[in-house]
């Protein structure tokens, strides 16, 4: 079928990424930015079995989330200047460690009561640090390398 072409499923979602993109400049989305609008763009196509879902991942997913997405993130950070972060000042680190703590904070004590291990989610563990780490540092750090992305259409089926 089709749908699991690896050449579609990459040039679908390149298509993804402009369609965002120019979506981002319009009017009505320009407040919502392009990463947002492409996730939101993803889950909809994939909802309608445009492009595989998480519940039928193809080898291509693994290979964006091992190389593509580790790239772009370093390619991102080398244009950060340290000279700005050091202007935004002590406030603004002393707000993000609040927040990040109070993350961390808000996790453990779900993690406690909910006790997810107990109720048939594998590896709770690992996607309570994924959700951690999504929190706190943004969308890029969803994926955990505790588990494969096949792995992860598993955690997630309570069936």
């Amino acid at each position: 079928m089709f749908i699991n072409n690896p050449l579609y499923i990459i040039a679908f979602l390149l298509l993804l990424v402009v369609f965002a993109e120019w979506l981002g400049q319009q009017k009505f989305f320009n407040k919502i930015g392009s990463s947002l609008l492409v996730i939101i763009a993803g889950a909809v196509v994939a909802n309608f079995h445009l492009i595989p879902s998480s519940q039928n991942a193809s080898p291509v997913y693994d290979g964006i989330f091992t190389y593509i997405g580790p790239l772009a993130i370093f390619y991102l950070l080398l244009d950060v200047k340290l000279k700005d972060i050091k202007l935004a000042g002590i406030p603004m680190l002393l707000m993000f460690s609040i927040g990040a703590f109070a993350t961390i904070a808000g996790i453990l004590i779900g993690y406690h009561f909910i006790e997810p291990q107990n109720h048939g989610i594998q590896k709770a563990f690992a996607v309570a640090g994924m959700y951690t780490g999504t929190y706190i540092g943004g969308s890029a750090n969803f994926r955990t390398p505790y588990f494969s992305q096949s792995e992860s259409a598993e955690i997630w089926n309570f069936s």
